[in-house]
């Protein structure tokens, strides 16, 4: 993931919004411990998250997708796919 714009910063989080197969849509973009982004090599970040317990799911919702942006400690750098203001996608897929 490029994410130019915030190659300076020392503290980075995850911005996402889950859909799921019910229809809702869950918004998930404070910048908490829980999103905190952990540097994890040089110039690399990494989070860890169950997405059921991130989005605080019930037992009886799926999620169908995942979009989400890497934003700055204040929430004014907010970078998505090619820095751009698009965000990444993930799509769930059962098989």
């Amino acid at each position: 993931v490029d994410t130019l714009p915030l190659k300076d910063e020392s503290e980075v989080y995850l911005c996402a919004t889950a859909y799921t197969s019910d229809g809702q849509v869950i918004e998930k973009c404070s910048q908490d411990e829980a999103s905190k982004l952990v540097l994890w090599d040089l110039k690399k970040w990494r989070l860890d998250i169950w997405p059921a317990k991130y989005f605080g799911l019930t037992a009886s919702q799926e999620l169908s997708r995942i979009e989400y942006f890497f934003t700055d400690k204040t929430g004014t750098i907010k970078v998505g796919f090619a820095d751009s203001p698009v965000p990444f996608k993930y799509v769930f897929k059962c098989n």
